[in-house]
């Protein structure tokens, strides 16, 4: 498709809110943005936010399976079609990676000037950089490489507590883990015990830095737009209120400022640096030696607060795009403001620790609040991303923001306090049709996220060489249920496997001739909470009053394994409890309500940082829950299962399965609504058996669980 505007620029990936200030700073300059969003993101949170910007003139999906190759083949294409060249605008350092790894190719199709690559991947990876730093005397804090976990005590003798340890690069694998939190925070020598396992499952190296004193108010960023030869063409400040997460995290509240001193140093540094284009510093004043100290440098790509410098008078991205289609561009003339700019999001994320802490009361934060004159969605001139916003607000249950918002505590408390009054038959039938529909907006995700597929740190395979390890786990939801276990483990055993049977106490009676059974005959008991109703995670006072209840009943019934009752969980609040693992999460499952995955085929450690506790083995399922593809999806066959299975054996991880005797039907004829032929599973045990002979690790939860502490000892 030919554009037919004169002035035109191309803006991606546009699935990341840096993506909205630069369109806006060029539509109000009537340039027309074109934006690239990867398909597998289409309904991603930001995603739908940002493609109904007014000033986004088109839209283009590219297949991001391959996200590299696929935003450079989509580029290419775009550009062929252009009869002049576009200038480029990033809005993440991988978009920044790929597109400087690639610059001789978009070079013939685009306008753009970034350093030479191997400067910009020095400066975004922490480790690179500090030998940039040394090298050229710039002022940093105190810092230090990590080889390994191994080392981690012996190069921390040189800090005092608390510390910091950052990643050298927040790939995919640290982002599932831990979404926005950047560093891992130190205070005491338990807890470099703690992140030691933490460390050995992200597959990146690391740093050990000392925390300069001091609050947000002395951290102190500089953007600029530089030529080719590192002269400023415009530079603004601006100083940090608030972060999220709080202390260690991205800017949710700025003010603009005017700084000599900030302005001198920067301007120093991208001289020594020979930066160009677009480039910020993020400072932190010393308080001890009255220096700025360098906490990192963006090259080429917009930072989210970037936009505070509009309240001064600053359009930095309309400065570069002059710069770069050779036009006169006049420096504007700086305007003193008392102004704030705010994310929104990320500040209603984080008031409430700085509240908690009592660094900030209710009324200092309102007066705050009414000194802002630039958000990062809401603009007059531009409202219907944040009507998109608040619309998307409202639809709750699909939406994972506000779930850590903790907002879907409140849609748990409507669903089963609405459950009696809804027929059973009803809500299968509504839940059905969701689930259908969401089938189709996940497929890239479920049911294999490639992602999961990482191997953790230091990995040296599973006992005796296996390609896979097997574990078979059985949740028994009701007395229905119940019933069904003794057809269920006869069944098992005929076939040579063996299984973990989770129990809900107080939803019914549990038999302890069962029980006895079980454990003496090589199968295992677990405890599914007390009851299936959903109230676990209402109220910290709830949980707490449950969890003596549990803890009694994994004493009584001798036992160290517990699930949640449908995936709801705190991985926080199960150190409460008195287990060795938790199997409450799962490497993909978008049709659970609590829907975030934990996106590995492996177990991994939840460390325990208080100065009284243990920690705990999270065991993830990884192949779909019975529930979901029979009951549900009303899938006529196993074909789901073999696809999922034959792909984690290649990936050499842990196939986990969830089972329900509930809804299995053993004789054969009358199959209810919710039942399917429990031939399905004893096919899958078959094809397991015949198939991967010999080649599979089979072992029950809690000797994985010990098996993975031992090993990471």
């Amino acid at each position: 498709m030919k554009i037919k505007y004169q002035d035109q620029a191309v803006v991606f990936n546009c699935i990341n809110i840096m993506a909205l200030p630069i369109i806006r700073c060029l539509g109000q300059q009537n340039i027309n943005s074109y934006g690239f969003f990867g398909k597998g993101k289409e309904f991603n949170f930001y995603t739908n936010i940002i493609r109904h910007s007014k000033f986004l003139k088109e839209k283009f999906f590219f297949d991001d399976s391959d996200y590299s190759s696929g935003l450079i083949n989509a580029l290419v294409d775009f550009g062929k079609g252009q009869k002049e060249k576009s200038v480029i605008f990033l809005a993440s350092d991988q978009d920044m990676i790929i597109t400087s790894r690639h610059r001789d190719i978009l070079k013939d199709y685009f306008l753009f000037t970034f350093p030479p690559h191997e400067l910009l991947d020095t400066l975004l990876n922490k480790e690179k950089f500090i030998n940039l730093a040394y090298d050229n005397n710039l002022p940093i804090p105190k810092s230090k490489k990590i080889l390994s976990g191994k080392n981690i005590e012996e190069a921390t003798k040189d800090f005092d507590f608390p510390f910091i340890i950052k990643p050298s690069w927040r790939d995919d694998n640290w982002l599932t883990k831990f979404h926005e939190q950047k560093i891992l925070h130190i205070n005491s020598k338990r807890d470099i015990e703690q992140q030691i396992s933490i460390i050995e499952t992200v597959d990146t190296k690391f740093l050990i830095q000392e925390i300069i004193p001091g609050s947000e108010k002395n951290i102190i960023c500089s953007f600029a737009i530089l030529d080719d030869n590192s002269q400023p063409i415009e530079i603004g400040h601006c100083r940090k209120i608030h972060q999220y997460p709080a202390y260690f995290g991205n800017t949710s509240l700025a003010e603009p400022i005017i700084d000599d001193e900030v302005e001198e140093l920067s301007l120093k540094i991208f001289k020594i640096l020979q930066l160009k284009g677009y480039a910020s510093i993020e400072y932190k004043k010393d308080q001890r030696d009255g220096k700025l100290k360098i906490l990192e440098i963006t090259p080429g790509r917009f930072n989210r607060q970037f936009a505070v410098t509009n309240l001064v008078g600053l359009n930095l991205p309309y400065a570069l795009y002059n710069y770069l289609l050779g036009r006169e561009h006049k420096s504007s003339k700086i305007v003193y403001s008392k102004a704030r700019w705010v994310s929104e999001i990320n500040e209603l994320r984080t008031i409430k620790t700085y509240i908690k802490s009592k660094e900030h009361s209710l009324i200092d934060w309102i007066k705050e609040l009414w000194r802002i004159n630039w958000f990062e969605i809401f603009d007059r001139r531009d409202i219907r991303p944040f009507f998109i916003l608040l619309i998307k607000l409202i639809k709750l249950p699909f939406i994972q923001f506000w779930y850590k918002l903790k907002i879907r505590r409140m849609i748990n408390k409507i669903y089963y306090f609405s459950s009696p009054l809804i027929s059973r038959r009803l809500q299968i039938f509504l839940r059905r049709k969701l689930i259908l529909r969401k089938k189709l907006v996940c497929k890239n995700i479920w049911p294999i996220d490639k992602r999961a597929a990482k191997l953790p740190g230091n990995w040296s395979g599973w006992p005796g060489n296996k390609q896979f390890a097997l574990i078979l786990t059985h949740d028994v939801d009701t007395a229905n249920g119940h019933k069904k276990c003794h057809a269920l483990i006869k069944l098992e055993q005929k076939l040579g496997f063996m299984s973990s049977f989770n129990f809900v106490p107080k939803r019914y009676d549990v038999s302890p001739e069962l029980r006895s059974y079980l454990s003496n005959n090589g199968f295992e008991v677990g405890v599914h909470g007390l009851y299936h109703d959903g109230k676990y995670f209402n109220s910290r006072k709830i949980f707490q009053e449950r969890t003596i209840k549990i803890n009694q009943y994994l004493k009584d019934w001798n036992v160290v394994g517990f699930r949640s009752p449908s995936m709801l969980r705190n991985l926080k609040w199960f150190h409460d409890l008195n287990i060795e693992y938790d199997a409450s999460t799962f490497d993909t499952d978008p049709f659970e309500p609590q829907s975030d995955g934990v996106c590995t085929i492996f177990p991994f450690l939840i460390p325990n940082n208080s100065s009284n506790g243990k920690g705990y083995v999270e065991l993830p399922y990884t192949l779909p829950q019975d529930f979901t593809l029979f009951v549900l999806m009303q899938e006529k066959g196993i074909e789901i299962w073999k696809k999922k299975l034959d792909w984690i054996a290649e990936k050499g991880g842990m196939a986990l399965l969830i089972t329900h005797p509930d809804y299995m039907n053993f004789d054969g004829t009358n199959l209810g609504d919710e039942e399917y032929p429990v031939e399905y599973y004893i096919e899958l045990l078959e094809y397991i058996k015949t198939k991967y002979e010999e080649q599979y690790w089979h072992v029950l939860p809690r000797d994985m669980a010990r098996y993975w502490v031992n090993t990471k000892k």
